[in-house]
């Protein structure tokens, strides 16, 4: 690191200028360089940008009648940006976001555009917390294969009402199972569940296709011995 007196012109220079850095030092001000931080060569990191070069790839060997069709199909997939705002995105788009999603969960690619596949909500929940078990069950509704995702609250009195509770993360399945045990998570945030006591659960399902729209229900239970 290079160390600089720098005279009277100069002194109250400060902050980032050019990737270099002015600091107040015991001696004056001390320059350096400021070196961008390369992110982390994660597995997870590493597996995404391979999966989107190879779709990048792929779009390239698709015929003019092939993009056409993705790009006609964009219409009928909105994204959403930053902001929340939905867009109609163009067939590139289309087409990345999709295949991308497919090979993520094990598909192959496709080069023509399907139908939508939404997540089904969880139907009938059926939560009866004891002070020895925490179980939440549900309907499987035919059509969608989901994946379900299941989260709880911190017990509080039934005598007391809250609009809003935060939700803890409790397990999840990709099975298409119909129920969930998760006593030993709760426990090892919350402690042994008290009679009389009331605990919500939420369950989100995710359909196991491009686009991942979750779908969710609730339900709320007091603790029995």
């Amino acid at each position: 690191m290079a160390r600089v007196q720098y005279g009277t012109i100069v002194t109250e220079l400060k902050g980032k200028v050019a990737g270099q850095v002015f600091q107040r030092g015991s001696t004056g001000f001390v320059l350096r360089n400021k070196n961008s931080r390369k992110g982390s060569d994660s597995l997870i990191r590493s597996t995404s940008a391979r999966l989107l070069t190879r779709v990048s790839s792929s779009w390239r060997d698709l015929t003019d009648e092939e993009r056409s069709q993705w790009s006609g199909g964009a219409v009928n997939w909105p994204f959403v940006d930053k902001f929340g705002v939905p867009y109609t995105g163009s067939g590139y788009q289309y087409y990345m976001a999709f295949n991308r999603t497919r090979l993520q969960i094990g598909l192959a690619m496709v080069t023509a555009p399907v139908s939508p596949v939404s997540g089904n909500i969880a139907g009938e929940l059926v939560f009866s917390p004891s002070t020895s078990a925490l179980v939440v069950t549900w309907e499987e509704l035919p059509g969608v294969d989901s994946s379900y995702i299941v989260y709880a609250t911190a017990p509080y009195p039934a005598s007391r009402k809250f609009f809003t509770r935060p939700y803890y993360f409790m397990d999840f399945d990709t099975d298409q199972a119909t129920g969930l045990v998760f006593l030993n998570k709760w426990v090892s945030l919350f402690g042994t569940p008290i009679v009389g006591a009331r605990i919500d659960v939420l369950v989100k399902s995710v359909a196991n296709a491009f686009p991942k729209n979750n779908a969710e229900s609730s339900i709320t239970a007091v603790v029995v011995a």
